[in-house]
C-alpha cells in the first residue's frame, strides 16, 4: 500500500498531466482581462455581454478553429483593438509561440505599446508573471517587443521595411489597414510581405485585418472583406421579432430633434428606442451573404450597433445634420460612423433628372430670411457672357435666383456689348426680409477664355466694386493641390491685374457633394422651376476621374468631349465669390450686417493711374495732389548694388 505522501504525489503528478482545457479567445477574456478607466469607457473585468457580437470574431481566432483568416471592418470605436489585445493576450497564455501586430507607422507602434499592449499585461495575473519587468536590466520586454517563456511578441509600423525582414511568426494582427502604404520602402504590399513571413506554418497560420474605411475602390478592408463570407449583424425588433440589419436608412427623427432619434424596423414599422439595443444585441447573430471559401471569414459592423451609453443613434444623426455641406465632415461621418466606403472616388456625380425633380416654386426678387450674401460667377465665352447669382446662407444652403445668358461679342466694350448689361446685372436688388434691398456683394468673372483682354479691362476698370478676376487651376507650387480662394493675387499678366489663381477641382468636389444633398437645409442647393432640363445637363456634366503618376494619386474633374458645362463654371466662380467673402473676416453663420463690404485696400488706384472707361475713351486722369513731388528716379548706388567699383 501507498502511504500518504505517495498518494498525495501520485495526484500531483495525474493532475500536471491532465491537458489544459481548451479556451476560446472570448472564454479568456472574460477569466483574464481587466480594463482601465485610462484606455475603456467601462473599467473593470471584461465582459462578453457588453459587446456579444464580438464573440464570434474573437473565436474565429482561436486556435482550434480552422479559419485562416479574419477580417473585421467596423466603425470607430467599437471592437477593433480589444479584440486584437484579447487575442494576443489568449496566445501569450495558451498558444506561445512568434506573433506580430502592425501599425500603420512606428509612432503609432509605440503608442499602442505603451499606453494599450503594456496595461493589458500589467493589468493581467497571468501575463504579469510570464513577461519580464521592463525597468530590468536583462528584460527582454522592450517597447517592440514582448518576450514570455515559448514565445515573442513583435510590433512594427507597415512604414519601415526594416521590420517585415526576416520576422518570421505563425499568427499576426494589422491595425488600420487602409492607413498602410501601398509600397513599403519600394519591396511591396506591406501585409503580403507579412503573409510571406508565415508561409512556414501553412494552414496554422493566422491572420487578423481590421480597420475603418476610406474611399471606395482603393480601401484595402473593403477589398478583404469582398474576399470572405460577408457575414452581417442580424438583431431582432422589439415588436414584432423579425431579424434585420441595422442601416441608417432605418434612423428617424423629429425635425427639431435629431438627439431624440428612434429606429424604425423595416418590417412593422415599430419605433425602436436607442435604450433597446441592449436585448437586441445580445438576442442578435451574425448572417453569412457569401459562401465561405474555407479561408476567410470577413464581418461588417457599423455604428449603430454601438452598445447602449456609447455612442447613440441620436448623437450620429447630430453629427450627420452638421456634416451636411462639408464634404470633408461627411466623408469622415461616413468612413468612421456608418463604416461605409466614400463614393465618389469612381467618378460618380448627380444624375440632372434628381435635381430637375426637386425644382421649387419660390419668388426670386425676394429672399429667404436666413440669407447672409450673394455673390455672382461669370463665364466669358466667344459670343456671350453666362452669369448665375447665387444666394447663400448657413451651412452653405444656397438659392439659384438667376441664371443670364447676356449675348454679343466680349471684345466689344462699348455700348451695345454684353459688358454693359453686366453692370445692370451686377446693380440689381433683392429684397431681403430684415436686411432690406441687397445685391452681389462680389463677382467673379472668368479670365481665362479666347477674349482675355477684354475680361482684364472689365477687372481693372470695376477693380473698386469688388469684381474680381479668376482663373482656374488644379495644383498649386509644389504640387499641392490649390485652394478654392488664394491668400493673395498675382499681377504676373498682361494686364496687370489682380489675378486669382482659384483651385476648381475643390470647388467642384464640394459643389457636387452639396447637390446629392436631399434634406433642404444645411448644403442644399434650392432651383426655381423656371430652370429647364439643358441646365441641369450642364451642372451635372462632368465627373471625377482618378489617375496614378508615379505613385501619386491624381484627381480631377473632367467632362466628355463636345458637351457644354458654363452652367457649372458660373456655380464654380460664385463659390469662389463666397470664399472671397469669406476672405474679409465674414462668416454665414454670423447675423446679417447691413451695408456694403469695405473695398480692399491694395484696390484703391493711385493717384497717377488712369482708369479708362467701358468704351475705352480716354477718361480724366487723376490729378497730383498739391505738394506732392515726383518719384525721383532710380540710381543705384553702392548699397543697391554691392559689386559696383568692386573688383
Amino acid at each position: 500500500m501507498m502511504d500518504g505522501a505517495e498518494t498525495t504525489l501520485l495526484a500531483a503528478l495525474r493532475e500536471a498531466e491532465r491537458p489544459e482545457p481548451i479556451l476560446t479567445v472570448s472564454q479568456w477574456a472574460a477569466a483574464n482581462r481587466v480594463l482601465d478607466s485610462t484606455s475603456s469607457a467601462a473599467p473593470g473585468r471584461w465582459r462578453n455581454e457588453r459587446m456579444p457580437m464580438a464573440a464570434e470574431v474573437m473565436d474565429r481566432l482561436s486556435f482550434s478553429d480552422p479559419v485562416q483568416r479574419v477580417v473585421l471592418w467596423c466603425a470607430a470605436q467599437m471592437i477593433k483593438t480589444e479584440t486584437i489585445l484579447n487575442w494576443e493576450g489568449y496566445k501569450m497564455d495558451c498558444h506561445p509561440g512568434a506573433s506580430i501586430i502592425v501599425e500603420p507607422t512606428v509612432e503609432l507602434m509605440q503608442k499602442f505599446s505603451k499606453d494599450r499592449f503594456s496595461h493589458m499585461i500589467e493589468l493581467c495575473p497571468s501575463l504579469h508573471r510570464k513577461v519580464g519587468d521592463p525597468r530590468a536590466r536583462d528584460s527582454n520586454n522592450t517597447i517592440l517587443a514582448k518576450a514570455y517563456p515559448g514565445g515573442i511578441t513583435y510590433m512594427i509600423g507597415a512604414n519601415s521595411p526594416v521590420g517585415f525582414r526576416s520576422t518570421p511568426a505563425g499568427s499576426a494582427s494589422c491595425d488600420e489597414i487602409d492607413s498602410f502604404p501601398g509600397d513599403v520602402g519600394g519591396e511591396g504590399d506591406p501585409i503580403a510581405l507579412l503573409e510571406a513571413r508565415m508561409t512556414t506554418w501553412g494552414e496554422r497560420s493566422k491572420l487578423f485585418l481590421t480597420s475603418t474605411c476610406t474611399i471606395k475602390g482603393l480601401s484595402r478592408i473593403e477589398r478583404a472583406f469582398a474576399e470572405g463570407d460577408q457575414r452581417r449583424y442580424y438583431v431582432p425588433c422589439p415588436r414584432c421579432g423579425s431579424y434585420q440589419t441595422l442601416t441608417w436608412a432605418g434612423v428617424t427623427w423629429a425635425r427639431d430633434a435629431p438627439l431624440a432619434a428612434w429606429y424604425e424596423c423595416a418590417m412593422c414599422k415599430g419605433r425602436i428606442e436607442n435604450g433597446e439595443k441592449t436585448k437586441m444585441l445580445a438576442a442578435g447573430e451574425w448572417r453569412a451573404h457569401a459562401p465561405f471559401d474555407g479561408v476567410t471569414t470577413s464581418y461588417h459592423l457599423n455604428g449603430l450597433y454601438s452598445p447602449v451609453g456609447w455612442l447613440t443613434w441620436g448623437k450620429m444623426a447630430k453629427e450627420f445634420l452638421r456634416a451636411q455641406g462639408h464634404p470633408s465632415l461627411h466623408k469622415t461621418w461616413t468612413n468612421t460612423r456608418l463604416a461605409e466606403t466614400w463614393d465618389d472616388r469612381q467618378g460618380q456625380g448627380v444624375e440632372p433628372g434628381s435635381l430637375l425633380d426637386r425644382r421649387e416654386e419660390f419668388n426670386m426678387d425676394e429672399l429667404d430670411p436666413e440669407v447672409r450674401v450673394i455673390t455672382m460667377g461669370v463665364d466669358v465665352q466667344d459670343d456671350r457672357l453666362e452669369v448665375e447669382t447665387v444666394a447663400w446662407a448657413p451651412g452653405y444652403e444656397s438659392w439659384s435666383i438667376d441664371y443670364t445668358v447676356i449675348p454679343g461679342d466680349p471684345t466689344f466694350l462699348g455700348a451695345g456689348g454684353p459688358w454693359l448689361d453686366l453692370d445692370e446685372l451686377r446693380k440689381r436688388t433683392y429684397t431681403h426680409p430684415t436686411a432690406g434691398p441687397m445685391k452681389a456683394a462680389i463677382c467673379c468673372v472668368d479670365t481665362g477664355g479666347h477674349v482675355t483682354g477684354s475680361a482684364y479691362t472689365y477687372v481693372r476698370t470695376h477693380a473698386r466694386e469688388r469684381v474680381f478676376g479668376v482663373k482656374g487651376g488644379s495644383t498649386a507650387a509644389g504640387g499641392m493641390r490649390r485652394p478654392i480662394w488664394p491668400k493673395r493675387p498675382t499681377k504676373n499678366n498682361k494686364g496687370k491685374i489682380d489675378l486669382y489663381m482659384v483651385g476648381v477641382d475643390a470647388a467642384k468636389e464640394d459643389i457636387f457633394a452639396r447637390l446629392r444633398v436631399m434634406i433642404p437645409g444645411p448644403g442644399y442647393c434650392h432651383f426655381p422651376v423656371t430652370r429647364d432640363a439643358d441646365y441641369f445637363t450642364q451642372l451635372t456634366i462632368e465627373h471625377l476621374q482618378v489617375t496614378y503618376h508615379k505613385g501619386r494619386e491624381l484627381r480631377a474633374w473632367v467632362k466628355p468631349d463636345g458637351v457644354r458645362n458654363e452652367a457649372l463654371d458660373c456655380r464654380v466662380y460664385a463659390y469662389c465669390a463666397l470664399h472671397a467673402w469669406f476672405s474679409f473676416g465674414r462668416r454665414l453663420d454670423r447675423p446679417l450686417v447691413a451695408g456694403a463690404l469695405p473695398a480692399p485696400e491694395h484696390r484703391t488706384p493711385r493717384h497717377d493711374q488712369t482708369l479708362p472707361s467701358i468704351d475705352h475713351s480716354p477718361g480724366p486722369a487723376y490729378p497730383q495732389p498739391e505738394g506732392t513731388k515726383p518719384k525721383p528716379k532710380h540710381r543705384p548706388d553702392f548699397w543697391s548694388n554691392p559689386r559696383r567699383g568692386m573688383r
